[in-house]
């Protein structure tokens, strides 16, 4: 088991991945990100909060293992249906937001700029 999350943005592949992927499909529930910092031995700062969800981000683009909401993060297998949904819909809204917010920041700049 690897234990160094030096990484920000971590890939798949990543050592760090494959080990969270495994550890919550060994939880079976939901983990916050408190709880596998504990697991690691590491500080609940939030630089190490902030690596978790790197990993967990590149662990659902990779394959979509990884599901994260209110609750801390959880391995798809033992999501339920309506658990996997609420967290699509919330990142599709999420997307959604960027969107309209990245089209106003050019529509902003392109008065300005020209």
């Amino acid at each position: 088991m690897t234990t160094q999350l030096e990484m920000f943005r971590a890939r798949a592949g990543d050592p760090n991945v494959q080990w969270l992927e495994d550890y919550l499909f060994a939880q079976r529930d939901w983990v916050t990100a408190a709880e596998i910092l504990a697991a690691l031995n590491r500080p609940p700062s939030e630089n190490e909060k902030r690596r978790i969800r790197a990993l967990s981000q590149a662990a659902a683009k990779a394959n979509g293992t990884v599901i994260s909401g209110q609750r801390g993060y959880r391995h798809m297998k033992h999501a339920t249906i309506e658990e996997a949904r609420r967290a699509y819909n919330t990142l599709h809204s999420e997307s959604r937001e960027l969107e309209e917010r990245a089209m106003s920041l050019s529509r902003a700049a392109h008065k300005i700029f020209g």
